[in-house]
């Protein structure tokens, strides 16, 4: 519970532009994504949820580039643990868009309801 809660912030915090500056810090991805996954693996979603924004996004690191099959599989993973709203939203764009795989309105309708 409360553990993994704070693990999450602690990331959110490393990965976060301005509160970083604020206390003369610097974003840290790493920091970020080791918090995420000591959070993930309680099951906390959001983190999962954030580890697959920065997959997205392209922040992981050792990854190249975005990597929008791994960014869904944690997304689909957090939606079905906790029928996160992020994570069906981010699954709906993805669909949508074509964004690692094929374009697919009908199923990008589903996850966004």
């Amino acid at each position: 519970g409360e553990a993994c809660f704070a693990k999450y912030l602690c990331g959110k915090f490393c990965r976060s532009p301005q509160h970083t500056a604020k206390h003369g810090r610097r974003v840290d991805l790493k920091k970020t994504t080791r918090y995420w996954i000591e959070a993930a693996k309680t099951g906390f979603s959001y983190a999962l949820c954030g580890l697959g924004n920065m997959a997205r996004d392209g922040e992981l690191p050792g990854l190249v580039g975005a990597d929008f099959a791994l960014a869904q599989g944690l997304w689909a993973r957090a939606f079905a643990e906790c029928d996160l709203p992020e994570a069906a939203y981010n699954l709906g764009v993805c669909t949508g868009h074509g964004y690692g795989g094929p374009q697919d309105y009908a199923l990008a309708l589903v996850w966004y309801r």
